[in-house]
This record gives C-alpha cells, structure tokens and sequence, in this order.
C-alpha cells in the first residue's frame, strides 16, 4: 500500500507541480504522518523539495534545482570570487557578520580580515572558517539540509532574533530585473528573510547565470546591495536596490 500511495503522490506532483501535506491526506485518505514519511522519501529521491507543510516538484526546465554543493561551487569560480572579493571588502576589524550558505558566499573566507565574529547557517562555511583561522566562528543550528549542509529550520528564529550583525551576506538562487530574490525552499527562505532583519546592511552576492530565473520563495529584504557580474539594469522602484557590478573579465 505504502509504494502505491508514492506512485499516487508523484502523479500528483507531476500534475500540480506543488502540494501541501494536508491536501495530499484528504487526497489520499492517509493520515499526515504517512504522507510525510512519503514525502521524506521522494525528497531522498531527489524528486521534490520539501517546503514549509508540503514539498514541490524539481523540474530543471521549470524551476532552479538544487546541485550538490561540491560541483556547485566550481561552476563560474573566477567571476565569484571576484564577487566575494568585492563584498568582502565592505568589512572591517571586530565586525560581526552572517554568511549564508552558498557557492559564492562561502568564498568570501578567501578576503576577509581574520579579526572578525563570524555566523553561519552551513557547515561547509563553518569547517572552511576554522581551517582558514578564523578564531571566533559560529554556527546557527536547525534542520540540516542534506544537498546543501545549511540549517534551515524555522526553529532557529528565537536565537537569530537575538542576534544583530554589522553586515548579512546572502546568497540566492535567482534574481531578476525588479531585484527579487528566491529559492527553491521556503525553510531556506525564511531563514534568509528573518536574517535581513537583523542588520542594516545586506549584501546579496549573484552571478549573472542565476538573473531572470525563478524559484518558489521570494525572500526579498526591502533594501540591499547586489554584488553582481551581470550588466543589465535593475529597477529599484518596488525594492531598494544598489547595484555594485563587478567585471567579468571572460566576456
């Protein structure tokens, strides 16, 4: 019964793109526990992503999947390290800063002054700091995300809105000509939203490869500056906006 209720959700994902728990219960006349587990199986799959009280389908045609971050970070590495570089060069001594999870953000480690407090939400930011002797690193705790190793988890806002940090450096999925910002997870993307509350400064770093792409949560923060390689103009009429371009030297 258990594997033929799987087949029924990937049906009605692959019709309706995106679910909720408690729809897929009635649909299926299950209980939200089983649906769950189901759902935890696919996501092991690498069929959906899980959101917050359902999941979504991973289309690569339709939508931004998610790509182990080992082969992520190597894609475009020249152009992002000359954004991290740029965005690391906002910070100074003693400051206290975020750096989200992400295949940009993580290379801000490379040009940061060491004198600074470090948080994250990834693991991988975590480890890299400390092996590059940052002295003072911490790590906000949640559900971890298998693909990405960041901790995603509502769970986490008590201990985030405690916190306050001279610059949030995020990373996103897409951005498009407006400046919104999105992700495929929507646990990802509360986390990134409840972090721009926390500072003044929020310094969104993108490559031109992710511009006019679409994800499922939009995590926009009402005002940022994006460091980014694309050229193309970004309108601050519904967010506040500023643009720092950095040269892509291979164009």
């Amino acid at each position: 019964m258990g594997n033929n209720n799987i087949f029924k959700v990937k049906e009605i994902l692959n019709e309706k793109k995106m679910v909720t728990t408690k729809d897929l219960s009635k649909l299926l006349n299950v209980s939200p526990m089983s649906i769950t587990r189901y759902l935890n199986n696919l996501e092991e799959e690498g069929f959906i992503e899980r959101t917050h009280g359902g999941a979504i389908l991973l289309e690569e045609n339709k939508r931004i999947s998610e790509i182990n971050f080992s082969k992520r970070i190597k894609i475009n590495q020249k152009i992002k390290r000359e954004i991290a570089k740029k965005a690391a060069s906002y910070v100074s001594e003693n400051n206290t800063i975020f750096i989200d999870s992400g295949s940009t953000t993580i290379l801000l480690l490379d040009f940061l002054v060491k004198n600074i407090v470090i948080y994250t939400n990834s693991i991988y930011t975590a480890l890299d700091a400390i092996e590059k002797k940052f002295v003072n690193v911490n790590i906000i705790g949640g559900r971890v995300k298998p693909v990405t190793l960041a901790s995603v988890n509502p769970l986490c806002k008590e201990a985030i809105e405690k916190l306050n940090f001279d610059y949030v450096f995020l990373g996103t999925n897409s951005f498009d000509s407006i400046g919104s910002l999105t992700t495929p997870d929507s646990n990802e993307g509360f986390v990134k939203e409840l972090i721009s509350t926390r500072s003044s400064e929020i310094i969104v770093l993108a490559d031109s490869a992710k511009y006019n792409k679409t994800s499922f949560y939009n995590f926009t923060p009402k005002g940022y500056k994006l460091v980014t390689d694309y050229s193309g103009k970004i309108s601050n009429q519904k967010f506040d906006v500023e643009k720092i371009e950095v040269k892509n030297e291979n164009i």
